[in-house]
């Protein structure tokens, strides 16, 4: 250490910190230039004493042998003497205290502090095999009622201490500190005392912790606050993802409360690639991250272990990424054009589709661009799954009545006189509800796979996000049946009452809302009207028309829907329909829009439309 420079001990010990960090208090004690280790048994502490030795040299620090001394059962630091008993003073730093001269006044009262200096009544070493107490003594202040302010202390009652005293408690640490401003407004025990006990059971889980052979892993300890275990771990390994780039396999949970991640690219290779990284994602990889989960008296922790040196295959070559597993959530849509009967061709357009507009360039990164290989792996791993009967009605009571039962609000079962009918809403949705009682609904009878099933309750809530909040499945579509459905929502969700539901599908869920909602603004998505218009006009009763003229039915439909009062639309629909009639000398088309569209103009043009949703424009925000 060189000495004579400004704040050099102070830099020189947090340069040995820095070195020794994963060894401090657990065989470890450094002050400055003096280090300390510590060990139960003799075999143990010359493996401690190696480690010790080898982390100096690696940092060329030397060490001066005649001020050294080994393998000691008593020895002199700072001051202290240190024994397998305990620690005591250093008998030739007390002989001052002892030859003191005092006043007589003062000796019958310093006489017992000599002694108590001079004796050493010890500080016992923690035995972990024990129980432990911690005493929180606080000054209390509290304005009274008449406005004077009283103080005192609180600490346990002497009996108390005594009666702990006789049951072989010996008084181990003390620590003490200022209370910060905030920590006045609550009472000691929800904020000093339980801080100190987390601390101190950090620390003893830290020295009960096995000593990691490999110098790759790191390990920290954290409390986990509630019945949130997966939710931590999610949590983690998803900041751990994004901050290295790197992915890691679904949690195996090799003990009861051991869960292990391993690198997607971690299992070993069987095939012909020989694991080589361009043709296979079997690299062996070593590395991972590990939740060892400690409960006791109330608190939770988790020792946390991360080894994230990646062997067998380069993040940085670009050619890896052409065997990358599918991304999550791409996964999942991939599933679901499936299940609609999407074809690989299209699955693929659309998976390229979703990533470009996610800003994703690198087309080789099969992460996020499916190759028809990859649509069809997915389409026979699908095949796999079975219901858990042959009979879809019994399958699906079942599931309603058993794994799922929490999530059903309402099920009606499906016999020769009645329809299937279910409702589901999870908790969370349920939850969701709550947060947003009079939302802008959008009832989707084509949401993610529930084509020809029934229809999800979407809603945009206070980020901007489309989320389901509700499904209702159902054997048989009728207004009767939606108008079910919709009450016994409203029974599960009291506060629950619509400002505007926009439908996808048709006209037939129009009575059902307006039944249940009769003050809710019911809204017809633009885009689904003009798909029934243009399905309308291409079919035989519509007579069949050719590309132009369809291209000018669906320009009349756009001018009709950007009126914005209803005298504009009455005025712009007359004149668009004579248009049409003259420039496609037939009177079908607008015979058409009369009976079917017209009438319900308020439902999917602009002057219907013009109200105020959380700050934003619904007429857009519904059509995004």
């Amino acid at each position: 250490m060189p000495y004579g420079l400004s704040n050099s001990p102070s830099v020189f010990q947090n340069f040995m910190n820095e070195i020794f960090r994963d060894m401090l208090h657990r065989f470890v004690v450094v002050y400055i230039d003096d280090i300390l280790i510590y060990s139960p048994n003799l075999e143990t502490h010359r493996h401690h004493v190696t480690q010790v030795l080898q982390r100096l040299r690696q940092h060329n620090l030397f060490l001066k042998l005649e001020k050294c001394e080994f393998h000691q059962s008593t020895i002199q630091f700072l001051g202290y003497v240190i024994t397998p008993e305990g620690v005591q003073m250093d008998q030739k730093k007390v002989e001052a205290l002892k030859s003191l001269a005092l006043t007589s006044e003062a000796t019958s009262a310093f006489q017992r502090l000599k002694s108590a200096f001079c004796n050493a009544p010890i500080l016992r070493h923690p035995d972990p095999n024990h129980r432990f107490v911690v005493e929180i003594r606080l000054l209390v202040i509290e304005i009274c009622s008449q406005g004077s302010i009283a103080s005192y202390w609180f600490s346990q009652s002497s009996n108390q201490r005594q009666q702990e005293a006789g049951h072989g408690l010996f008084e181990l640490f003390f620590s003490g500190r200022g209370r910060h401003p905030g920590e006045w407004r609550h009472h000691a025990k929800d904020i000093v005392a339980v801080k100190i006990m987390e601390q101190l059971w950090i620390e003893s889980i830290r020295r009960k912790l096995r000593i990691e052979k490999d110098s790759r892993v790191s390990t920290d300890i954290k409390i986990v606050h509630g019945d949130k275990k997966t939710e931590f771990m999610e949590n983690y390994v998803e900041e751990l993802q994004k901050k290295t780039k790197t992915f890691f396999l679904a949690a195996k949970q090799n003990s009861k409360n051991y869960y292990f991640h391993a690198c997607e690219r971690g299992n070993k290779p069987t095939g012909k690639s020989m694991g080589k990284a361009c043709e296979t994602r079997a690299n062996s990889c070593e590395a991972y991250v590990s939740f060892k989960f400690i409960e006791e008296t109330g608190f939770t922790a988790v020792v946390v272990r991360q080894q994230l040196t990646h062997t067998g295959h380069d993040l940085s070559n670009p050619e890896e990424r052409k065997k990358n597993a599918i991304n999550p959530e791409l996964l999942g849509f991939v599933e679901i054009w499936l299940t609609q009967g999407l074809s690989i061709s299209q699955i693929v357009i659309k998976s390229c589709d979703w990533a470009c507009s996610r800003g994703y360039t690198d087309k080789h990164d099969r992460r996020f661009f499916l190759t028809p290989e990859d649509a069809r792996l997915v389409k026979r791993h699908l095949r796999i799954f079975t219901l858990p009967d042959i009979d879809d009605a019994v399958s699906v009571e079942k599931l309603v009545t058993g794994e799922l039962k929490e999530n059903i609000c309402f099920l009606q079962p499906l016999t020769k006189d009645q329809p299937l009918v279910i409702v589901v809403q999870t908790p969370q949705q349920k939850a969701l509800l709550q947060e947003n009682p009079h939302p802008m609904v959008f009832m989707g009878a084509s949401y993610k796979g529930l084509t020809s099933y029934g229809y999800a309750l979407v809603l945009v809530n206070q980020t901007g996000r489309e989320v389901p909040f509700a499904y209702l499945i159902m054997s048989q579509e009728s207004s009767a049946i939606v108008e079910l459905c919709l009450n016994m929502l409203c029974s599960s969700n009291p506060n629950f009452y619509p400002r505007s539901v926009m439908i996808d599908r048709d006209l037939k869920e129009l009575n059902a809302i307006r039944e249940v909602f009769p003050k809710t603004k019911v809204l017809l998505c633009w885009f689904h009207v003009l798909q029934a218009v243009h399905r309308w006009v291409t079919s035989r009763d519509g007579g069949n028309l050719s590309p132009d003229k369809r291209h000018v039915v669906i320009h009349a439909m756009t001018r009709m829907k950007a009126c914005i009062t209803e005298e504009d639309f009455v005025t712009v629909s007359t004149s668009v329909c004579n248009d049409l009639d003259a420039q496609l000398g037939s009177n079908r088309v607008t015979t058409y829009l009369r009976v079917h569209w017209l009438p319900h103009a308020a439902l999917w043009a602009s002057f219907g439309r013009l109200f105020e949703h959380n700050s934003s424009d619904t007429n857009n925000k519904a059509e995004r």
